[in-house]
């Protein structure tokens, strides 16, 4: 069975491939309710680690440690100190582990001998270390990845199956806490992504913040007491905000937040739609800049501007955009779900026996496990540094250089390019069938 998983930093969305069609699984939610994500997260009680929508409702507990797909502590509890031992590879692996116990009781009809086949997705702004993380993970989960791709590369497959397009499109990935944009050539092997941009605080969870923001201005609260409000509350606070903002009618013109749940004291207050568009214009306008800046440097013809993930919902985003950039502005039918689409079309299309024989380090090829795209070395890896220095004799030279003036460089990277040697060959020795074609 061939699914798209879409890991976010904090959701996972999941599609399956079935013969050109690309469902989204429902998992079993809050409350005994279907959600069509999975909390990506772990949460740590004393020495006991627990997952999924448990975690989740954990991050109300104040004795609770509570970390995201990205290994990083979440502000709830006693912080990052409380991870009963484990190292990030360990908590990726657990959720990995989790999900992959959520997909079994989710209907999917599969048979028992059959494994999840998985094309992974994960945000333009992860490193080095979370990519290779995330792959080795889902391997120990007992998933059999058939590569990873970058957020907007797998919109742009889910843009291409619906409209056909030819030539290039900008994505706009607003994701539920990372949001990046990127400028993506669509071609008939596939696309590839020319240049990206992060976009700073436009994400479903900054819009939550500043309702929250906005509520507890309503109800008569003091702004001090809001800075000193507890985890938990803050907590329950945004999660009452995220309910009522998924929940508002199109025509609807304030959000009526209820407080007596969240703090003592509270009440029913209402927060208009002109209210958080105020607070909410700073954002857009330096998220306008940031894609001006990004179309600015390309200087080709873009077919579409295609606005995707769970913050292309939010009100009046995608009315900006088409604002400034006209009727190239399109929104995805299933904002939230569009990576899961686009990477379950990429898991349906790959050939087996081409999964693992491409090149490791071509960064935007979908049949390949690509732990990291060359752009997002971190500058202090021995490798970013000897692609510096091979690039200046290069340009030196004229254009070239010898062999010779390669294995001079490798040398003064002996140690650490030795140490990466060692990885690699423990990989293989721990996942042969990974590497047989290599």
């Amino acid at each position: 069975m061939r699914l798209g998983i879409d890991f976010g930093s904090r959701w996972i969305v999941a599609a399956i491939a079935d013969r050109g069609n690309y469902p989204v699984i429902s998992f079993e939610g809050e409350q005994a309710g279907s959600r069509q994500y999975f909390p990506a997260l772990v949460a740590v009680q004393g020495t006991k680690r627990i997952y999924g929508w448990d975690a989740w409702s954990a991050q109300s507990d104040p004795s609770s440690s509570v970390f995201g797909a990205t290994g990083a502590a979440l502000p709830v509890g006693h912080g990052g100190e409380a991870s009963a031992g484990a190292s990030k590879l360990d908590l990726l692996f657990e959720i990995a582990l989790a999900l992959h116990t959520a997909l079994d009781v989710a209907h999917l009809n599969r048979a028992a001998s059959e494994r999840y086949e998985v094309m992974l997705g994960i945000p333009v702004q992860a490193e080095h270390s979370q990519r290779s993380a995330t792959v080795e993970a889902f391997l120990r989960a007992g998933f059999v990845v058939l590569g990873i791709m970058e957020e907007p590369l797998a919109d742009s497959l889910e843009y291409r199956h619906l409209h056909e397009p030819s030539g290039s499109i900008l994505v706009c990935h607003l994701g539920a806490s990372l949001s990046a944009a990127s400028i993506v050539e669509i071609h008939e092997i596939g696309p590839v992504t020319i240049a990206s941009a992060a976009l700073e605080h436009v994400s479903a969870d900054y819009f939550d913040t500043a309702l929250a923001e906005l509520a507890w201005k309503a109800a008569g609260l003091p702004a001090s007491a809001f800075a000193s409000i507890s985890p938990g509350e803050l907590f329950s606070l945004n999660e009452e905000c995220r309910r009522v903002r998924e929940a508002r009618l199109p025509s609807a013109q304030r959000f009526v937040i209820d407080l007596s749940n969240v703090v003592p004291g509270g009440k029913l207050v209402s927060v208009s739609m002109e209210a958080i568009q105020e607070r909410w214009q700073p954002q857009l306008d330096r998220t306008i800049e940031a894609l001006e800046r990004l179309l600015a440097a390309y200087k080709g013809a873009i077919a579409a501007i295609y606005a995707t993930g769970e913050g292309s919902e939010l009100p009046f985003v995608v009315h900006r955009l088409k604002e400034t950039f006209g009727e190239q502005v399109c929104r995805a039918a299933n904002g939230r779900a569009t990576t899961a689409i686009g990477l379950a079309i990429a898991a349906e299309h790959i050939n087996e026996d081409e999964q693992y024989e491409q090149s490791y380090l071509r960064p935007h090829d979908i049949h390949a496990v690509a732990p990291f795209p060359i752009p997002n070395l971190d500058p202090e890896h021995w490798l970013a540094k000897f692609i510096q220095h091979a690039t200046k004799q290069y340009d030196a030279s004229g254009g070239t250089i010898t062999l010779e003036a390669v294995s001079e460089l490798l040398q003064q990277h002996q140690r650490a390019f030795s140490e990466d040697l060692e990885t690699a060959r423990r990989m293989v020795r721990t996942y042969p069938q990974l590497f047989k074609k290599t």
